[in-house]
C-alpha cells in the first residue's frame, strides 16, 4: 500500500495540490523489508529543479503504528525520505524503524524535504534507524523550503523525537537546513 501511494503520487502529473486534503490512515505496522529499493512517497529522483519535484499534499496519520525496513539507496538522489517531499501536508503518529536512507541531498528518515506549511506531529525515527547524506541530513527532516509561489510557508514539528544515526555534512537530528522564514519546534528532541 505505501508502494502504491509513492506511485500515485509520482502519477499526478506534478500538480502540487493532487493529494491535498486527501487523508491517509494506518490500520496496522507495515514492514517494507522485501521492497529492494522503495520508491520514497514524493520525490526528487530526476534531479534539482522545481520541475523534477514530486510532491505529497495530503494527511498522512499512522494512527500509532510503525513502518519498518525502509531500504532507500539513491547515491545521487535528492529529497529522500519515507516522505521524500512534502508540501503543504501533515505527516502525524507515525514510528519508522528498523530502516535506512541514503542519498545526496535533503535526506530525511520521515520526511527529506518539506516545502510550504507542512506539519510533522507526534512522529518517531527509532535507534535502529540510519541516515547517510552528502549534504543536509536529518532524522526528522532534511531540508524546509518556502513555497515557489511564495505563499505563506512555515514547518511545524511538535511531540516528536529522532533516534537515528545521522552521517553528512550539515548533519541533525530534528531539522538539518532550514530557508523559511518561519519554523516552529516544539516538545521534541533528538537522541541520535
Amino acid at each position: 500500500d505505501l508502494q502504491e501511494l509513492s506511485d500515485s503520487v509520482r502519477g499526478a502529473d506534478r500538480d502540487p495540490q493532487a493529494f491535498s486534503g486527501r487523508y491517509f490512515k494506518m490500520s496496522n505496522d507495515i514492514d517494507v523489508q522485501k521492497v529492494t529499493n522503495f520508491t520514497p512517497i514524493g520525490n526528487q529522483l530526476k534531479g534539482a529543479g522545481l520541475e523534477n519535484m514530486l510532491a505529497f499534499s495530503g494527511i498522512f496519520d499512522g494512527d500509532g503504528h510503525t513502518v519498518y525496513g525502509v531500504k532507500e539507496y539513491y547515491s545521487s538522489g535528492m529529497s529522500l525520505g519515507l516522505f521524500g517531499i512534502v508540501r503543504d501536508g501533515t505527516i502525524k503518529n507515525l514510528t519508522v524503524a528498523k530502516s535506512s536512507f541514503e542519498g545526496s541531498a535533503a535526506i530525511g528518515a520521515l520526511v527529506g524535504l518539506s516545502i510550504g506549511k507542512t506539519t510533522i506531529e507526534n512522529c518517531h525515527v527509532a535507534s535502529d534507524v540510519t541516515v547517510k547524506a552528502t549534504n543536509y541530513a536529518a532524522g526528522l527532516c532534511g531540508s524546509a523550503m518556502p513555497s515557489p509561489e511564495g505563499a505563506d510557508s512555515k514547518l511545524t514539528i511538535n511531540r516528536s523525537t529522532n533516534a537515528a544515526s545521522v552521517e553528512a555534512s550539515f548533519a541533525a537530528g530534528i531539522l538539518s537546513t532550514n530557508q523559511q522564514v518561519e519554523v516552529q519546534i516544539e516538545n521534541s528532541g533528538n537522541m541520535g
